[in-house]
């Protein structure tokens, strides 16, 4: 988990900008549009900090007396502690500069998407699942990213948003969706040579250059085509566990990465911005280390058992408490894990193949993934678990 990495320069506040960025207005005709949008993306800069850095400015973060976080003017503050020597005024101010510029993007890309009348993906529920698993099933098959399926999954919000109900087919939206997604993501290489595959795999026969729905998918997302995904969301939040262990952090993304995948067709959520979403997966897996961590032979002696759920960190960075809607969002990925375990482990223990029953376990049973779907703390969560949830946020089933 990083933890031979060395340890970078830090940043200066006036470097902040990324090469992109800088020759914006240089940028030839024949490059993809989609630079512009992805030279301004945060999380670039995310990774120009090392990650013992980012854990580093957490511990520093978390020490601000507000459940806020700090401004400018309280990180020059001379009474403002730096955590480390390894990190300046600069990173930390940068670190928090990331965070701002993503929440603006997350709060207007669900500014687009909730809309004072119904879309079709409202009045016909089936239809989104439909696209969903369609878009589930195209990545997996072409083995693309499950960061990619999130964008794609987000775009087809924004386009109904937009549409309200769709005039394009649905294998040609799906299409178009997973292509934009995969330039945005990664603008630099082109997707030409993976179209053929993709449109085969949807049953149309085009070449990219030709498939003009999708200009008319990118017109209807315009500018929030960069919009933070749940998983871009994670880069951020893991560093707020920086009282865990490198292999306890490691089973943490592991594990936060499997519930967002799960739940990446859970219609229930898609009130919820990305960002509060992520944050209750983490909110989730930290209720799961509360019941079933075995760090420790002793139940006493394990710190995890006794944590606080939502430490003043994740207030900070989240820029929510402990609320009823984020518990409302974890009960909802602990209806969703509950199923996989009761329908998926068993199957797999018994040799049958679980990808029958959901694609997503399937993967995750992989080395790739350290077998999280099958890891002792994530499979263990049963009825009773879910029942202690159910009391904790003091729902109602059905409400």
């Amino acid at each position: 988990m990083g933890e031979n990495q060395r340890y970078e320069e830090p940043m200066e506040v006036d470097s902040y900008e990324t090469s992109d960025e800088k020759d914006e207005n240089k940028t030839s005709p024949s490059k993809n549009s989609l630079n512009l949008v992805f030279g301004l993306q945060p999380e670039h800069n995310l990774k120009n900090i090392s990650i013992e850095n980012r854990l580093d400015i957490c511990k520093t973060v978390e020490q601000f007396h507000k459940d806020t976080l700090p401004t400018s003017q309280d990180v020059e503050s001379p009474t403002f502690n730096i955590q480390s020597d390894k990190i300046c005024i600069g990173d930390v101010k940068n670190f928090i500069k990331i965070i701002e510029q993503e929440s603006e993007l997350d709060k207007s890309y669900m500014d687009s998407i909730i809309t004072v009348e119904n879309t079709q993906l409202d009045v016909e529920r089936q239809l989104y699942d439909t696209l969903m698993d369609k878009i589930i099933l195209n990545c997996s098959w072409l083995n693309l990213p499950m960061g990619i399926a999130h964008r794609a999954s987000g775009l087809v919000e924004l386009y109904f948003a937009a549409n309200r109900c769709t005039i394009v087919p649905n294998n040609k939206l799906v299409l178009g969706c997973i292509t934009l997604a995969k330039e945005t993501q990664d603008p630099d290489n082109s997707i030409e040579l993976d179209f053929s595959k993709l449109a085969h795999a949807v049953g149309l026969t085009v070449s990219r250059s030709k498939l003009i729905d999708i200009e008319h998918i990118s017109d209807s997302v315009c500018q929030n085509i960069n919009f933070p995904t749940t998983l871009r969301w994670l880069e951020i939040f893991l560093w707020g566990l920086h009282e865990y262990t490198p292999e306890l952090l490691k089973w943490a993304k592991h594990a936060c990465n499997y519930i967002l995948d799960l739940n990446l067709k859970n219609a229930n959520l898609r009130k919820y911005s990305p960002r509060l979403r992520c944050a209750a997966a983490i909110w989730f897996i930290r209720f799961i280390l509360k019941l079933h961590c075995s760090c420790t032979f002793s139940v006493v002696g394990c710190v995890h058992r006794v944590s606080a759920l939502w430490p003043k960190i994740f207030v900070q960075l989240s820029g929510s408490k402990e609320t009823k809607e984020l518990k409302r969002i974890g009960y909802e990925y602990g209806k969703t894990l509950l199923s996989v375990n009761e329908i998926c482990v068993p199957a797999f223990w018994n040799k049958e193949d679980p990808a029958k029953y959901s694609m997503i376990f399937g993967a995750y049973v992989a080395n790739c993934h350290d077998r999280i779907a099958i890891e002792s703390k994530i499979s263990s969560f049963d009825r009773e678990d879910l029942k202690k949830l159910e009391i904790l946020g003091n729902f109602k089933e059905g409400l």
